[in-house]
């Protein structure tokens, strides 16, 4: 299928896509067992562990793109649909695909005792999976991500129009640090388990904050400042140079200091991103990456249910677990430009129409 039926130009923040296609293949590597980088010792163990950071590098994406799309000017409602229209038909279809199939995340439902019930199919169609931690990740295995995006997009305008000099951005950002001391303190206060008080809060929209005021911040900044080709080609050697410091570090820092190191990063990669430059070009606007990036949506939702129906560990046994994880990705990859082609873009494209027939 060519890359250009589907990669979108979006001019000088194409690159916003190709950054896309990294967090989705990295998110896929820690779920696929490390695709072989958990064979290479204790960095290839880190490596694939920080795959995992793939949704912090989504989050602070999306403050950017989303600031971008509520800078258009449209009204709250319109922008609102837009945005729900992008991402609920595909992430219902596959909440639909996995409950026919089977291929539930059998693991948290155990875990908590739950079950893919009337209860948990209604949280998770109205995206407030995330009021109870103990069905935020039993569908798909990675949605609760999802009604966390939700809720930033009903608060993006608003601090979008707060964060509208230097000085605003700056207490934002310190005041999302602070809210994430605070639920430091929270997390302890919790009537659960140490681990179960950890998840209830990762899988709730409060720790964040950090992330998307970050992607708000750098929408801004691009807004005041742009800085030359140099600086381009800059980031894009700095960026992996960083992860790979990071992974050869004796041990990971703990989940809070991972997350606020890759939202740094993430926000430098889009500040300082610059398509002027060839290395920069290369690395995240090639048509190869475009293409992951623009299905990247599709490939988060469906790699775990593919994961569970594919005979994922059979192979990763009998072979290289990197050709497990080949097979995966294909088949993943695949699937999400078909259902790019058949749904995002349709409910895309019906959603400005009806949009702009709005009086």
């Amino acid at each position: 299928m060519p890359t250009a039926t589907i990669a979108k130009d979006y001019g000088d923040t194409t690159f916003v896509t190709g950054m896309r296609a990294y967090a989705a293949v990295a998110v896929m590597v820690t779920h696929a067992g490390g695709a072989g980088l958990r064979d290479l010792g204790s960095i290839g163990q880190h490596l694939a562990e920080l795959g995992a950071q793939g949704v912090t590098v989504f989050f602070v994406i999306s403050g950017f793109s989303v600031a971008a799309s509520a800078q258009r000017g449209e009204s709250f409602s319109a922008y609102l649909f837009k945005r729900l229209a992008r991402i609920a038909p595909l992430y219902y279809g596959w909440l639909f695909f996995a409950i026919v199939v089977s291929a539930t995340a059998i693991e948290w439902q155990n875990k908590y005792g739950t079950t893919v019930n009337t209860y948990n199919i209604f949280m998770h169609l109205s995206f407030m999976s995330w009021c109870d931690y103990r069905i935020a990740c039993t569908i798909l295995g990675v949605e609760w991500s999802i009604p966390i995006e939700v809720v930033w997009y009903l608060c993006i305008p608003y601090l979008l129009k707060q964060m509208s000099n230097g000085p605003r951005v700056l207490l934002a950002v310190a005041g999302s640090l602070a809210s994430l001391a605070a639920l430091a303190v929270i997390r302890w206060l919790l009537p659960l388990s140490a681990e179960d008080s950890a998840y209830a809060l990762h899988w709730s929209p409060f720790p964040h904050a950090t992330g998307f005021v970050m992607g708000i911040a750098a929408y801004r900044v691009r807004q005041w400042r742009r800085f030359s080709a140099a600086a381009g080609t800059v980031a894009a050697l700095v960026v992996p140079v960083s992860i790979l410091g990071w992974s050869c570090l004796a041990g990971l820092p703990s989940r809070t200091v991972t997350y606020l190191f890759f939202t740094g990063l993430s926000f430098g990669l889009i500040v300082y991103g610059e398509q002027g430059s060839g290395v920069f070009r290369r690395v995240f606007c090639n048509r190869g990456v475009l293409f992951i990036g623009t299905i990247s949506y599709g490939i988060y939702l469906s790699h775990m249910p593919l994961l569970r129906l594919l005979p994922h560990q059979q192979l990763s046994h009998d072979f290289h677990p990197f050709v497990a994880f080949a097979l995966l990705t294909t088949c993943s990859l695949g699937v999400s430009a078909l259902t790019y082609l058949a749904i995002e873009r349709p409910f895309g494209r019906l959603a400005r129409g009806l949009v702009e027939r709005q009086p």
